[in-house]
């Protein structure tokens, strides 16, 4: 018998078990006190540490939407404004003969800048 801390005697099962029972009883004690640190440690990997990533969300939405100022053909497709245009979507330097591709050219070159400039914002 044992008493414990309290004062009170405290019979402990172990003592009055047979030997085999014995055993068992040990061996299920301790895969209890093995789950049971288990279950703290994961407890731990479940509460991760909070990161305040309050910043990098701000400049996020603080960032402009320029998804409108891509650059878009508004010309009428088989005149020389709108061939203009898509000559200067190749990445090709406006010049030329006609007024009207040039103009075509240049109206891209001109979209394409105010879209480049709200991007690097």
């Amino acid at each position: 018998m044992r008493h414990n801390l309290y004062g009170l005697i405290k019979e402990d099962i172990t003592d009055t078990a047979e030997p085999g029972r014995r055993v068992g009883l040990i061996a299920t004690r301790g895969l209890f006190a093995i789950m049971l640190g288990w279950g703290c440690l994961c407890s731990s990997c479940s509460n991760p540490k909070q990161v305040d990533d309050s910043e990098s969300r701000t400049s996020l939405s603080n960032k402009k939407d320029c998804s409108s100022l891509e650059p878009q053909n508004p010309y009428d497709e088989g005149t020389g404004h709108y061939a203009g245009f898509k000559w200067g979507e190749d990445g090709k330097s406006c010049g030329g003969n006609s007024t009207e591709f040039i103009e075509g050219c240049e109206e891209y070159e001109d979209q394409e800048e105010a879209h480049d400039a709200c991007t690097k914002q």
